[in-house]
C-alpha cells in the first residue's frame, strides 16, 4: 500500500530491472493532487495584514487563474506565511490551499492568484489609467457632460487591485472621468467623447467613478 494518495507518475523503471529499496528515485512518484497547495510571492508591505486576519483566524479567500489570467481554475483559502522575507524580491513566500475537485491544478502549474485579505464597503472606484500624478498629487480630470470641458480635480487614492483604483476624497459616485487621451488635456479643455461627433481640439474616452465593494488587494503574485 502506497504511504500517500495521489497521481502516480509515469514509472522509472522497466520489466527486468533490478530494483532495491535504497534506489533514490524508486519505481513511481506519487504527487499529492487533491487537495492541492499553490506557493506564491506576497509583497512585504502587505504582511501586517496578512498576519492580523491569521491571528484572527479570518479565512482569507484565494483565486487560482490560469496563466493569461482569463479563466478561473479554482478556488481555496490562504493556508500560511513564510517567516522571513526574501531580500532579493522584498516579498514573502505564501501557501494556499485548494481542494481541486474538478483536477483543474496540476503539480508545478504555473498559475496567477488573487488574494482577497479586506473588502473596502461603497468605495469609489476608478480605472487605473484615470489617475494622474502632478506635482501637486494625483488627480483626476472630470467631464463637465454639458459643455464637454473637463476639470482638473484633486483627489486622494486609496487600495489597488489591477484595473482599478479606489477614490477616497475628491470624487463622487457617478461622475465622468477621462481614461485616455489626458497628456494632451489641461483644466478647462474641451473634449470628444465616445459617441460625439469628431471635432477639433484634444479629446480622450472616458469612464465612470463607481461606487461597490473592491478588494482592498490584487492575487497577486504568482
Amino acid at each position: 500500500m502506497a504511504p500517500v494518495s495521489g497521481r502516480v507518475g509515469l514509472r522509472t523503471v522497466d520489466v527486468g530491472n533490478v530494483v532495491s529499496s535504497s534506489d533514490a528515485n524508486g519505481i513511481a512518484l506519487i504527487t499529492q493532487v487533491t487537495p492541492i497547495d499553490v506557493v506564491f510571492a506576497v509583497p512585504q508591505d502587505r504582511v501586517g495584514e496578512l498576519q492580523q486576519n491569521a491571528s484572527a483566524s479570518a479565512v482569507m479567500k484565494v483565486t487560482a487563474l490560469d496563466r493569461t489570467r482569463a479563466s478561473v481554475l479554482d478556488t481555496g483559502v490562504f493556508a500560511s506565511l513564510d517567516n522571513q522575507v526574501d531580500t532579493q524580491t522584498g516579498t514573502v513566500k505564501a501557501k494556499a490551499r485548494f481542494a481541486n475537485s474538478k483536477l483543474a491544478l496540476f503539480p508545478s502549474q504555473f498559475v496567477n492568484v488573487q488574494l482577497t485579505v479586506n473588502t473596502i464597503e461603497n468605495a469609489v472606484v476608478v480605472p487605473v489609467t484615470a489617475l494622474r500624478n502632478g506635482s501637486s498629487g494625483d488627480y483626476v480630470y472630470v467631464v463637465n457632460s454639458a459643455e464637454r470641458t473637463v476639470s482638473l480635480r484633486p483627489v486622494k487614492r486609496g487600495q489597488a487591485t489591477v484595473d482599478k483604483i479606489v477614490i477616497t476624497s475628491g470624487l463622487q459616485v457617478g461622475e465622468r472621468v477621462i481614461t485616455e487621451g489626458a497628456d494632451r488635456l489641461k483644466d478647462g479643455a474641451s473634449v470628444v467623447l465616445p459617441g460625439d461627433q469628431p471635432r477639433t481640439g484634444g479629446g480622450g474616452g472616458s469612464g465612470v467613478a463607481g461606487k461597490r465593494k473592491r478588494p482592498a488587494s490584487q492575487a497577486a503574485g504568482s
